[in-house]
């Protein structure tokens, strides 16, 4: 799916005005951070431009070669980001994109206990999903149609026992049209909290990059995780 939208990633999603900002709270100069489900490499940058020693993470080798060709010298790598190793402690790991969505429930509590290894005992884990709260409790099947001087963007969502079936749909100003679908497990601000302390993480849910409390009605849910 991911490699349909790496040479448009930028403009269907560009990146807001308050990242730097929200980000600098978690950024440890000299200290080692993944930036996992990174695509196109921009947080990666903020992640660098604060002077740590970061490597950006991706499944999809489009997204990587497009981070790769914007920012030479900064450490990309295609793998699933389950996968990273676990040799040095880390004081930053950040997911963005809704990346966690991807990953089932036996997956997912796997990859947390990995995380809770790997975390040195001042970092944090910044991770930012849709609020998928909201998305239940309206039964939304259709998010907003993003269009750019060059294409369309449509997602829809079917609802489907244990995840979403979540579908796209691109249409390029030529009338090219690309469509892919993929499933997606819709955790919610509590199901999310459950895991966190099962595993004794320490956590913390906002509705925005202004650090605003977390609300059932906000479009997007960011958890700080620490130890």
């Amino acid at each position: 799916m991911y490699d349909l939208l790496s040479k448009h990633y930028n403009s269907i999603f560009p990146e807001h005005p308050a990242l730097p900002a929200f980000i600098s709270s978690y950024l440890k100069s000299g200290k080692i951070a993944y930036d996992l489900g990174c695509g196109t490499g921009r947080l990666t940058a903020l992640i660098a431009a604060g002077g740590m020693r970061v490597t950006g993470i991706d499944s999809e080798k489009a997204m990587i070669d497009e981070a790769k060709q914007t920012y030479p010298d900064l450490s990309f790598r295609a793998m699933d980001m389950t996968e990273i190793p676990e040799t040095r402690k880390v004081h930053l790991v950040t997911c963005f994109g809704n990346t966690i969505a991807h990953l089932s429930p036996d997956r997912l509590d796997t990859f947390i206990m990995k995380l809770k290894r790997m975390l040195h005992k001042e970092g944090h884990i910044v991770i930012q999903m849709l609020n998928y709260t909201r998305i239940i409790k309206n039964r939304i099947t259709v998010l907003p149609v993003i269009t750019t001087d060059d294409l369309v963007f449509e997602r829809t969502y079917a609802f489907e026992t244990g995840h979403l079936a979540f579908h796209i749909k691109l249409t390029k100003v030529d009338g090219t049209v690309y469509e892919d679908q993929t499933r997606l497990y819709p955790y919610t601000d509590r199901d999310m909290a459950m895991i966190l302390d099962r595993h004794r993480f320490q956590h913390h849910s906002y509705g925005s990059l202004a650090h605003r409390k977390f609300a059932d009605n906000d479009y997007y849910l960011y958890l700080v995780l620490h130890h």
